[in-house]
């Protein structure tokens, strides 16, 4: 009878760590899912080349070695490197890290990660990420390649015969002696332009000049080539 409720004991132990194993197991899992995967829970979209591509609002992105991909009903295909954008927000979603720079205050850089969300409110930009927050005023970021989103009000200058007025979370994707393409945040508007050797060139309300043709910033007192290492910049703090 002992040998009996001892065996039985032991098959319960034994089922307990089982149990605890799996929950351990499903924690982990949940939590590296959380740092690789977004889930956005509405709809969104992105612009390539001017034409809107659209996700669903159960659709999930995640990073895969990498490689940005969205699963949903469609199946699972790698997305474009410019913001996922929502209908009627002025907000977006960063696919891929980005460096921050706000001229106004310093030449200093700071990485935002992938999956980072990105709001603007009367001059203030909150980043927030898994349930952080970090903010800064006006500034840009910058993917290290060919894409500049503006976080203050800017003109964009296309050689000296086209100037647009762009408001903040507007971007500019420029493929040097190609075309450039930019995106109004508030009008939802997204335009290429073929530019050949003609430079273009962004002007911030604080002050500072871009050239995106050359990844070169202008200051008052300064003109620096622009840091393209992302991955080798500190993370910004978010609390």
């Amino acid at each position: 009878m002992r040998r009996k409720q001892a065996k039985a004991i032991t098959m319960i132990q034994l089922g307990v760590a089982g149990v605890l194993l799996l929950l351990l197991v499903l924690l982990v899992y949940w939590y590296v899912e959380g740092l690789s995967a977004y889930k956005p829970k509405t709809e969104v979209h992105q612009y390539f080349g001017g034409s809107e591509l659209n996700y669903g609002a159960n659709d999930v992105f995640r990073d895969e070695k990498g490689l940005i991909m969205v699963t949903g009903e469609n199946g699972k295909s790698p997305i474009v490197d410019t913001p996922l954008l929502y209908k009627g927000e002025t907000k977006l979603t960063l696919p891929c890290n980005m460096l921050l720079m706000v001229p106004n205050e310093s030449l200093g850089v700071k990485r935002v990660n992938y999956f980072t969300t990105v709001t603007e409110n009367s001059g203030r930009v909150t980043f927030t990420s898994d349930k952080k927050m970090a903010q800064s005023y006006g500034g840009f970021l910058y993917d290290g390649g060919d894409l500049y989103i503006f976080l203050e009000p800017t003109t964009l200058c296309i050689g000296n015969v086209k100037e647009i007025e762009l408001p903040p979370l507007s971007y500019a994707k420029v493929r040097y002696a190609q075309s450039v393409e930019y995106h109004n945040s508030e009008t939802d508007e997204d335009i290429v332009i073929g530019i050949n050797e003609v430079e273009v060139t962004a002007y911030a309300k604080s002050g500072y000049m871009l050239n995106v043709c050359k990844d070169v910033i202008y200051t008052d007192t300064s003109e620096v080539l622009l840091f393209s290492a992302v991955d080798k910049v500190a993370v910004i703090e978010m609390k």
